[in-house]
């Protein structure tokens, strides 16, 4: 076989099976793999994703973690706050039987006392509902900060929908609520039966007991239920934190298409934006090379680096770079320094040492005087000095521009 068939058959050997091939010709269709990646969600969220779903109200808090601190915040304050209402509450009840209140027909009076002693009454439940209703508003501000928004209240026709409630029902998501329903009743029948199981044990001391003994019993084993309860209620609800804040960040997550989008939409597209910076670019070495006329001498490295000063004795303090180029751009500052008559010395060390610590529009520094004057001496004795021979004058040029850059 010849050279041609060699490469024919390494071609058939090598070349991609057709994708419409069927199974019955033993031929594999051949998946592109990337087209399913793309469609993946990998990317974390971008900022202004973020922004966006916070105004629409989607958020990770979880009420129940607000719920286990609620009950933990009423455990804490009944013990103080219970006392003071049954106190309150016995009071206005002994008032009230004893007739101590009123005397016959009730007057306005009469009526307006009784209000007061009533609201009075309930200053220990008013305590326990402040207290309660403070920590659930701050365990809201520290889970999602303040946020208004009334998107939530828009009405989602979608969740009329009995395809997707089927789909609600019976996804991962219910089967996690459903275990933070079996855990928040598990956590209500274990206080509850510590409570029973306490009274049942206490029953026959509790029968002897005077009323207000019995009920302040009573109350402390309520309060300890309580206790309890909220602190198997604030397990569950750091856990469905944690999950919460898990499931936000995966339904906030965007796919490579999406974040590039995005980046269209906010910064723009990159291959416009890249011809911007080469158009701003070449505006800016245009507008260089027009001061290169106005230079009073150009220091090169021969071919690699080239520095345009500028000095005005009565106008600048010291000489200023009003262009510098490297490369392409070196060689293109040369040439209009030579078609517009401006002397171009060769310096190496003083052309590197220009180009790297000097912006263009910035005076030299003063570690470079010396070897910038004496270019510039050298420069303006030329000027002066009678024509030689183009051989004579480069040679000294050169051997004076070495020196006095070495000397710098």
């Amino acid at each position: 076989m010849g050279h041609g068939g060699q490469a024919l058959t390494a071609a058939k050997a090598v070349a991609p099976r057709p994708a419409a091939g069927g199974v019955g010709d033993g031929q594999l269709p051949v998946l592109d793999l990337q087209r399913f990646a793309d469609g993946e969600r990998t990317e974390p969220a971008t900022p202004r994703r973020r922004e966006q779903a916070r105004q629409r109200g989607q958020v990770a808090r979880s009420a129940d973690l607000s719920l286990a601190l609620a009950v933990l915040a009423a455990a804490l304050i009944l013990p103080r706050a219970l006392p003071l209402a049954v106190s309150d509450v016995v009071d206005l009840a002994v008032r009230l039987w004893s007739g101590q209140e009123w005397s016959g027909e009730l007057t306005p009076a009469q009526l307006w006392r009784l209000g007061r002693q009533a609201l009075a009454a309930l200053r220990g439940s008013a305590l326990v509902v402040a207290v309660v209703a403070a920590v659930v508003l701050a365990s809201q501000l520290v889970q999602v900060g303040f946020l208004l928004s009334g998107q939530a209240l828009v009405p989602r026709w979608h969740r009329i929908d009995p395809l997707a409630t089927l789909q609600r029902w019976f996804s991962w998501r219910s089967a996690v609520e459903l275990a933070k329903g079996l855990a928040k009743a598990a956590a209500v029948a274990w206080a509850a039966w510590g409570a029973v199981a306490a009274v049942a044990q206490q029953a026959p001391r509790l029968s002897a007991m005077e009323p207000l003994e019995a009920a302040a019993w009573l109350g402390s084993v309520a309060v300890q239920a309580v206790g309890r309860m909220g602190l198997m209620l604030l397990v569950v609800g750091a856990a469905d934190y944690a999950f919460q804040r898990w499931d936000f960040e995966q339904g906030l997550r965007m796919t490579r298409q999406e974040v590039l989008e995005e980046y269209r939409q906010v910064e723009g597209d990159p291959h416009v934006r890249a011809r911007i910076r080469q158009r701003m670019r070449q505006l800016a070495s245009r507008r260089m090379l027009q001061q290169v006329p106005r230079a009073s001498v150009v220091v090169t490295n021969p071919t690699h680096v080239a520095v345009a000063l500028a000095y005005e004795m009565e106008r600048m303090a010291a000489p200023v770079v009003v262009a510098k180029g490297q490369d392409h751009m070196a060689r293109r500052i040369v040439e209009v320094a030579v078609e517009h008559g401006v002397a171009v010395v060769e310096n190496p060390p003083l052309a590197w040492a220009l180009f790297e610590s000097v912006e263009v529009g910035q005076p030299i520094p003063p570690e470079l005087y010396r070897a910038v004057a004496e270019v510039l001496a050298y420069v303006y004795r030329a000027r002066t000095r009678p024509r030689r021979p183009a051989g004579a004058g480069a040679s000294r040029a050169g051997a004076a521009a070495t020196g006095g850059g070495v000397r710098g």
